[in-house]
Parts: structure tokens; C-alpha cells; sequence
């Protein structure tokens, strides 16, 4: 799976609701180099998920995110192409890319190329945000067993975001970034950037006349 022809598809499309009124998807990347292909998230309508209401007999909504978060010190990702096209409709409860879940596992972030958006869906993409909660092992790993509990939760964004290519966004995309190294000794400047795009950024207006947003600095809540 982590190799630089490895090509990653979520299509959630073929997702089975699962219980809670507020869920997450995680995806723990514990590797400190992460080096692939690409990554496409497709499909996203499981923004709306089933559950049976407290009565027993009726179903009703709720909704799940989708959060890489990064789970090793030092780490740095590597991906060709990142692809996320939203969800239809009018709301989307997003993808999360590279949020630490401590502060030493700040991810570095290089993508050759992104696209976000499609057609008049809903994008909602942050880079390095907020991502906590409880998750339940599918593998076991170490002392955890497979339905164990585990806590997820970061305190940072992400190191450093670069983008060798261009990035495009269509439609109603929002696009946050949050991205700071927390080192002390780190170097914020134009020739040590947080945030570099060496391509192009495009943003296209929709058939329906939404266009994209992208808020450079982003933060929902105070970092430590």
C-alpha cells in the first residue's frame, strides 16, 4: 500500500451506515514516510448516514467526516495526486489532510497535483485541521485488540504544505489550511515557506455559479 506506485481509492459510494449520530471515518497513517501514487476520495454521500432513532423502529441522519491524521514522528507525505470531488448536495461535512496527532508528528506535506471539486457538489477539504475523537481497532496492533477503543486526537496542523503542481478547484469548494511548524527554532520565511504551490491555482466557476473559497490561514481553535 505505501509505495510510489500505489494508487489509493475511497469510494464511499459502497459505504455501509454505521451507528452514532456524529461519525468519523480515521485513517492513522503510523508511517513516518508516507510515498504513494495517488489518493482519490470519491463518492462522498456517506456525509449522510443512517442510524435507528431511539424508538427502535425509525431511521434517521446524521453525518461523517473523513480524517488522515498523522501518527509518527517526523513524518513526511508524499502523494502524486490528491482527489477529492464532495458530496452532492448542499452540505459536506469534508476530508481532513494531515492533521498530528501530538504535536512532534507534524506531517510534511508535498502533492504533485490536486483537484478538489466537481460538477455542483459540496468540497469541503482542510489541510492539517482539528480531527479528535474515539475510533475502534479493525486490526489488532501491540496490546490493542481488534474493537478496542482508541483515542484519536491532535493537538497541531500540519509541518508544511507544498504543492509541486497546480491546484484545482471547481464549484462550491471551501478549502481551509492550517499549516505551522511548531518548532521553536523553525524558520517562517519566503525562503523557508509553510505553504508553497509552484504550479498554478485555478479556480472555476460551476454551471451553477458557485465558485471556490480557500481561506490561507485557517484555525478553528488555539494550538499549542
Amino acid at each position: 500500500m505505501n509505495s510510489p506506485q500505489a494508487k489509493w481509492v475511497f469510494d464511499y459510494g459502497a459505504y455501509l451506515p454505521i451507528s452514532g449520530r456524529t461519525d468519523n471515518i480515521f485513517h492513522r497513517i503510523k508511517a513516518p514516510v508516507l510515498d504513494i501514487a495517488s489518493i482519490s476520495i470519491i463518492n462522498h454521500d456517506a456525509t449522510d448516514t443512517g442510524y435507528w432513532a431511539s424508538d427502535g423502529f425509525h431511521e434517521t441522519g446524521a453525518s461523517s467526516g473523513i480524517k488522515f491524521v498523522g501518527g509518527a514522528s517526523n513524518s513526511s507525505w508524499n502523494i502524486g495526486t490528491f482527489t477529492y470531488t464532495g458530496s452532492a448536495g448542499s452540505y459536506d461535512r469534508g476530508v481532513i489532510l494531515g492533521a498530528g496527532q501530538v504535536t512532534s508528528f507534524q506531517p510534511d506535506i508535498t502533492i504533485g497535483t490536486m483537484n478538489i471539486g466537481q460538477g455542483e457538489n459540496t468540497t469541503t477539504l482542510r489541510i492539517g485541521d482539528y480531527a479528535c475523537g474515539v475510533a475502534y481497532a479493525t486490526l489488532e496492533d501491540g496490546d490493542i485488540k481488534v474493537g478496542a477503543p482508541v483515542d484519536i486526537a491532535d493537538t497541531t496542523g500540519a509541518k508544511s504544505f507544498t504543492v509541486t503542481g497546480d491546484i484545482n478547484m471547481h464549484g462550491n469548494v471551501l478549502f481551509n489550511t492550517n499549516v505551522w511548524n511548531e518548532d521553536a527554532l523553525a524558520s517562517h520565511s519566503e525562503y523557508s515557506p509553510d505553504i508553497l504551490v509552484q504550479g498554478v491555482v485555478r479556480m472555476t466557476q460551476s454551471d451553477g455559479g458557485k465558485t471556490p473559497t480557500w481561506n490561507v490561514l485557517h484555525r478553528t481553535s488555539l494550538i499549542s
